[in-house]
């Protein structure tokens, strides 16, 4: 049976006194091991804390998603190409090997997020040709935090706008296969709960540094051939929400 442990018990005094506070009503909750604890706050904050060698350190939450879907950005070379995933009626936005195009996303944080911690950005593709040999999808993009009351500078030369680049290899045998990849892990930088994260993420088709030009087979545009399922973000929750409306 779980433990209900006071705030004079040796496993209460044994949390992290940057995060307990003689102010704050705590509730901390001990799995039947006694290796774990759970803290519930008055403000509905929930941490875990794990037992390492007698002093509870606090865990960094659970992750949840945000979804984004792709839209045209600023492309130079053309729109992305938007059309049926193969002969399904399911459409979606192609990258093409002989354009430079781009796609534009927008988050808002959730009410439940860690504010001081990192968030992680990341695509999902599918590559719709089969190469002969291992040929490179070479991705690039910026994002910039905004915040109530705070500029949002126009140019991506701004500092506040930050660039990030990732690359992909797409061996034989990967055809219709989703992949994932990493483009940003980002701190806060002020950010708080409901704040927004502006996204850009391209792909440089022509560039010589891309060789995944391999056509797409069937039905559709040869050249659009890497799907885009969609671009998320990872984040970490730790209550089930803020009691202010719109955290400053």
């Amino acid at each position: 049976m779980p433990k209900y442990i006071t705030n004079t018990s040796t496993e209460y005094t044994n949390l992290s006194s940057s995060v307990s506070s003689s102010n704050q009503k705590l509730v901390v909750q001990a799995e039947t091991s006694a290796t774990n604890l759970m803290e519930l706050s008055g403000s509905g904050t929930i941490r875990s804390y794990v037992n390492s060698s007698g002093t509870y350190v606090q865990s960094s939450g659970v992750w949840n998603d945000l979804i984004g879907e792709f839209n045209n950005g600023p492309s130079p070379g053309g729109d992305l190409t938007y059309e049926a995933y193969g002969t399904t009626p399911n459409m979606k936005y192609f990258f093409r090997h002989d354009q430079a195009n781009s796609a534009s996303l927008t988050y808002q944080m959730r009410h439940g997020w860690d504010s001081g911690t990192n968030v992680k950005l990341h695509g999902h593709f599918i590559p719709m040709s089969d190469p002969a040999g291992a040929e490179v999808i070479v991705f690039s993009g910026t994002y910039c935090w905004s915040i109530v009351g705070q500029v949002v500078p126009t140019s991506t030369a701004a500092p506040e706008w930050v660039a990030f680049s990732a690359t992909h290899t797409v061996n034989p045998g990967d055809v219709n296969k989703q992949f994932v990849v990493g483009f940003a892990d980002i701190p806060p930088s002020g950010a708080r709960e409901s704040s927004i994260l502006l996204v850009n993420i391209a792909r440089n088709g022509p560039s010589t540094a891309d060789t995944y030009t391999t056509s797409k087979p069937g039905a559709g545009t040869p050249a659009a051939n890497l799907c885009g399922i969609g671009a998320d973000v990872h984040y970490r929750v730790i209550k089930p929400g803020s009691e202010i409306e719109f955290p400053t």
